[in-house]
């Protein structure tokens, strides 16, 4: 099973992530939010850029979803 870092002591299976999001905080706050199959909320302070670039590294479909102006 491939797992991704996700920041901090954080390390998360791959397959139990539905999606990897930018979070629209202020500067200083999380990065980036990756919402779990059983519907646990993680917060990140590195940015989707980066989670892509790890995720991507274990062959796996990744997609950035966000919708300017939410």
């Amino acid at each position: 099973m491939m797992y991704l870092h996700i920041g901090g002591e954080v390390i998360v299976p791959l397959r139990e992530i539905v999606g990897v999001f930018r979070a629209t905080g202020k500067p200083g706050e999380a990065k980036s939010f990756i919402l779990m199959r059983d519907d646990t909320v993680y917060l990140s302070n590195i940015s989707v850029t980066a989670l892509r670039r790890r995720w991507q590294s274990g062959d796996l479909p990744f997609e950035v979803i966000h919708k300017p102006g939410t």
